[in-house]
């Protein structure tokens, strides 16, 4: 099969698990054609991502999370206004997205948590493409995850 890769690039997680899989799809014969990774304007994707990845890598931007001015946490506020000001530019990566499966033409996606890959889906209703997505936060929903005392609020988010 042949399957392009999707990937949420804020975080190391996202990245590391698209390498692994890879090397796992290759050795039973499969390709990874290209690998899109989301970003912001103020991040770089590391550069282990490239060296270890076999298929060619593209970047696009994609929303992400403003901190807060101690850097420790989410300002919502702002990561809201943020990513509605930049609603065209995200159009466009959903518009290049696109571009790449028709390119490509893909059995399947893997979507690393991508926001707008899931919008891409959603918008453009591909025929007879699949969607996998994967992500660590998915254990968040499995029955044997506990959060820990005190975290109301961040279940409630």
């Amino acid at each position: 099969m042949k399957f392009l890769f999707i990937v949420q690039g804020e975080g190391r997680g996202h990245m590391s698990q698209a390498i692994a899989l890879e090397k796992i799809l290759q050795q039973n014969g499969h390709e990874v054609c290209k690998v899109l990774v989301g970003k912001s304007e103020v991040k770089d994707i590391p550069l282990y991502v490239k060296e270890n990845l076999n298929a060619p890598v593209e970047t696009f931007r994609t929303p992400y999370f403003i901190k807060d001015n101690q850097n420790r946490g989410l300002h919502i506020g702002k990561t809201i206004l943020h990513n509605l000001l930049n609603c065209k530019t995200y159009f466009k990566s959903i518009a290049k997205i696109n571009e790449e499966v028709k390119i490509h033409k893909p059995d399947a996606i893997f979507n690393f948590y991508e926001l707008l890959c899931g919008l891409y889906f959603m918008w453009y209703s591909p025929k007879n493409l699949k969607h996998i997505c994967m992500a660590h936060q998915f254990f968040l929903e499995h029955p044997s995850f506990h959060f820990p005392h005190n975290s109301h609020k961040d279940q409630f988010f």
